[in-house]
């Protein structure tokens, strides 16, 4: 070989070795972290009700394509360097309900249902991954964000790995895809954003992605090096990332994304959303406001939409059980405004909530949703607030419906052995979120050792992205040498 290419070759190499800091993250519009957003897709699918749709979710090669997809939506973040600016623009537009109810559009004319092809169903998957992952990210930066800076003055740059980080140290993560996109089908529908963004852009993004995180050789444990690297800085999020009683914590996610799914899976077949237009509220019926004070992001309402609605043609009421208004302002999913079409809403109050009471809040829609339908429906849902405890006057009492308690209970419903989720020797029983990864496999998919420090994955990360890049260029000199 030439001598100066292959100068250039380790040149090469060696950036992409210098640049591990600039790979190692997302930048930071991705939200809660891509082991997350895979999990939650995986428990969601998992807890579907017994029919159809889950039995095909639940198909091996459909599943992974799901899980692939809930990964695939952040891989435009990865990189730095020449495409950088095109992996971006692709990455945020899979996130929203735009793209999602092109890609709906898309399958209803190109390959409608019923599918007896493992390929449509599987591009189906792929499209729900990308759909659950977005709605996770409104969910968590509309929510549980607001709670992470009220309580720990953290921000995303921190949250999004850390609460990756806090599954891996407890034992959770035990989902891993392998490769899947439809790309004839994603290269058409990105069309729409004039960005170029051909499939050499997209493998751009998905090397780095998987080369640094999503593999089996480094991702849990990249992911559990962060989780202790900000713990320190996140008591109240170390306790309440996976606590269902909060509102987007990771584990408050999994019902409404299971919903979202169902509503896609009517949506492609033509059902209308305009009649139900709301798939969930937090608090969610059974739980309460965790706050009386209008400053605590935890005394906000929030819903969850079976197709993005613009927040300024829903017009909400709160009111007490007796009548009395509650004062309020309304606000559209965390990164769009009020003329723009968002799949959750919320309502602030705007003064100090009274205790153990509880109230309504009446939804009532008058305009468009994303798929072209207008929505007339009027929605009302139970809101309770919490008591002041040692008040003595608490109708309703204190305590918050948990769900599930026990490390065995966790392990039943999230679909993993009660084995992968030890108690910790000093912790107390019962304390939701305080297992352990398990020593050893025990054939069920847990982690099978205490997780390698971050960097040292990371470096051993970068290494093969450094070994991939010199390929890439390789491959495309010898292309050009024989052209």
């Amino acid at each position: 070989m030439n001598p100066n290419k292959t100068r250039t070759l380790i040149t090469r190499a060696l950036l992409a070795g210098l640049a591990l800091g600039a790979f190692a993250l997302p930048a930071p519009a991705s939200s809660h972290g891509i082991m997350g957003h895979m999990h939650v897709t995986g428990w969601a699918i998992e807890n579907l009700p017994p029919g159809e749709l889950r039995d095909m979710l639940n198909d091996p090669e459909v599943k992974n394509a799901a899980l692939f997809g809930a990964a695939y939506t952040d891989s435009g973040y990865w990189p730095k360097g020449s495409m950088e600016s095109q992996t971006r623009a692709y990455g945020e537009h899979t996130h929203w309900e735009p793209f999602i109810q092109d890609f709906v559009a898309w399958i209803r004319v190109n390959d409608p249902p019923p599918w007896t092809s493992i390929e449509s169903k599987k591009r189906f998957g792929f499209m729900i991954g990308c759909a659950s992952h977005g709605l996770q990210d409104e969910i968590f930066d509309s929510i549980f964000l607001d709670q992470v800076d009220f309580h720990d003055n953290g921000n995303q740059d921190i949250a999004d790995p850390a609460t990756d980080g806090f599954l891996s140290i407890d034992g959770h993560l035990r989902f891993m895809p392998t490769e899947y996109y439809p790309k004839e089908t994603v290269l058409e529908l990105y069309q729409t954003l004039n960005m170029g963004i051909t499939e050499e852009v997209i493998r751009y993004g998905l090397d780095a992605m998987e080369t640094l995180y999503v593999n089996p050789r480094s991702g849990y444990a990249v992911a559990a090096g962060f989780g202790r690297q900000h713990e320190a800085k996140l008591g109240w999020t170390r306790t309440h990332y996976f606590d269902p009683d909060v509102p987007g914590s990771i584990r408050s996610e999994i019902v409404p994304t299971m919903h979202y799914i169902t509503a896609l899976w009517g949506r492609v077949q033509g059902h209308s959303a305009a009649e139900n237009p709301v798939l969930f509220q937090y608090p969610d019926d059974g739980r309460f406001l965790r706050s009386l004070d209008p400053a605590d992001p935890a005394s906000w309402v929030t819903i969850v939409t079976a197709a993005a609605a613009k927040a300024n043609f829903v017009m909400p009421d709160w009111k007490l059980d007796d009548g009395t208004p509650i004062a309020f302002s309304k606000h559209g999913t965390h990164w769009g405004g009020p003329d723009q079409f968002a799949r959750v809403m919320q309502l602030r109050p705007l003064e100090q909530l009274p205790a153990g009471r509880a109230s309504t809040v009446t939804w009532s829609f008058n305009g468009p949703l994303i798929n072209d339908e207008v929505s007339t429906a009027s929605v009302t849902l139970p809101v309770e607030t919490t008591c002041i405890e040692g008040s003595g006057a608490c109708p309703i009492g204190c305590d918050a419906r948990t769900g599930i308690t026990t490390p065995d209970e966790v392990g039943a419903a999230l679909g993993r052995p009660a084995s992968c989720v030890a108690v910790e020797e000093g912790s107390g029983s019962g304390a939701e979120g305080s297992g352990a990864a398990a020593k050893k496999d025990d054939g069920g998919g847990c982690q099978t050792s205490k997780p390698a420090s971050a960097w040292g994955a990371l470096w051993f990360a970068a290494a093969l992205l450094a070994l991939r890049s010199a390929r890439s260029t390789r491959r495309h000199q010898d292309a050009a040498a024989k052209g």
